[in-house]
């Protein structure tokens, strides 16, 4: 059995990898089906399941893939209990279908979940919990809610900048996102400080001035 399951895992793989999505699916469901026979604490059944949720999102499947990885949250729940690392990723995967369907107000509870569990089993200042952060940070923002995008920015920035060095790319990344929110609130003056920081041109004054700035007191 285990031999059938990895020829037809790879051969779903292979189809994934190609585009060849109909034949994927088809595939990873045989995959799946002979995974759930395996031991309870096998992991290969929700890999498969997983996998199988991104051929049906790919051809644009998405109640099908939600019914997949909501399956796989269940599964992992039952599993390792409703705080483990291992649920937060599954839940990660479930917004993710749903941030690709501009479904925020469903996605938004599922990162608040993920940034609970991440806080709990790696520390407030982890970081994944930046990681998290910012994908709050985003959802707040699209929706135009600016200050609890604000809050989850600069939480993402002060854990990154204390854990990277000030050019890595996720520190930018945070930065520039930052800058477009306090555009679109008319704050031009810390809007220009991080873009030309990002630039690596800070002026003396500007410098100055910065921690009168909200943007640059530390959060909360």
């Amino acid at each position: 059995m285990t031999a059938d399951f990895e020829a037809i895992r790879q051969q779903a793989e292979s189809s994934l990898a190609t585009g060849k999505y109909a034949d994927a699916e088809r595939l990873f469901m045989q995959a799946a089906a002979i995974a759930e026979t395996f031991d309870a604490s096998d992991p290969r059944q929700t890999r498969m399941l997983s996998k199988l949720a991104t051929t049906l999102s790919n051809q644009q499947k998405f109640t099908h893939a939600q019914e997949i990885l909501e399956r796989v949250v269940e599964i992992k729940t039952e599993q390792f209990g409703p705080d483990h690392i291992e649920v937060a990723h599954a839940l990660n995967e479930l917004a993710g279908l749903y941030y690709e369907q501009s479904l925020y107000r469903k996605a938004m509870p599922l990162c608040t979940k993920i940034l609970n569990i991440y806080e709990r089993n790696l520390g407030a200042d982890h970081v994944d919990v930046a990681t998290v952060s910012v994908n709050l940070a985003m959802l707040h923002h699209t929706q135009n809610e600016f200050s609890q995008a604000e809050q989850m920015y600069k939480r993402a920035l002060d854990i990154r900048t204390a854990k990277l060095n000030g050019q890595h790319p996720d520190v930018i990344n945070v930065l520039e996102n930052y800058a477009a929110l306090l555009l679109a609130t008319g704050r031009m003056e810390e809007a220009e400080y991080l873009k030309t920081s990002v630039l690596g041109r800070v002026s003396g004054r500007l410098r100055s001035t910065m921690h009168d700035m909200p943007a640059f007191k530390p959060s909360a």
